[in-house]
């Protein structure tokens, strides 16, 4: 029983060849489809010959559309930012909030209590005329502020709100050892140098 091959279904019928077939017909269409082959072989090429600067901006760029939703709520504005180092780099991709866009209560309330110190300084001496007045000038600038610090300490929810308690802490100059204000300054250099705020 001959052994006929059936096509499946949607499956076009082959060609068949009879009789003898031409090598030479085979060579021409073989050599006719070289510059289709060369073409591709470019296009391969073209991208193999991507530089590591080169590929690095392409994939920034991509990372950079992919952050505009990266933990950020519909119509709401990214406040992340990718860093990105070499492979090697024992923490080669972390990820950190905008300095400058993100809100943190603690960074707002010190922001606050320096801006209200400033008040309180630039007013002259000569208004102070007694305890009470000085009392009632310090609950009209910093004093607000200043007790939210000390007594409902609202939480760093930021890098920026960290180095704004670093700050305020050495700004208070309440230090009584010298090497833990060293200690706390070297690691507000850190994120200042890392993270830039």
């Amino acid at each position: 029983m001959p052994n006929t091959p059936v096509p499946a279904a949607g499956e076009a019928l082959p060609a068949v060849i009879t009789g003898r077939f031409s090598r030479r017909a085979m060579l021409v269409g073989a050599i006719a489809s070289l510059p289709a082959v060369a073409g591709a072989e470019r296009a391969l090429a073209t991208t193999a010959a991507e530089t590591s600067d080169e590929r690095a901006v392409r994939l920034a760029n991509e990372l950079s559309e992919a952050m505009n939703g990266f933990m950020t709520p519909a119509g709401g504005t990214p406040h992340w930012v990718a860093h990105i180092g070499p492979s090697m780099h024992p923490d080669p991709v972390w990820f950190s909030q905008d300095a400058g866009s993100a809100t943190d209560p603690l960074a707002d309330t010190i922001a606050e209590y320096n801006a209200k110190l400033a008040e309180f300084s630039a007013i002259p001496v000569e208004q102070f005329v007694s305890s009470e007045v000085e009392e009632d000038i310090v609950m009209a600038t910093y004093g607000p502020a200043s007790d939210r610090l000390c007594y409902a300490t609202p939480p760093a929810t930021s890098l920026r709100g960290v180095a704004e308690a670093i700050r305020y802490a050495i700004d208070q100059r309440a230090f009584i050892d010298i090497a833990a204000e060293r200690v706390v300054k070297s690691a507000l250099a850190y994120l200042e140098r890392r993270y830039r705020v």
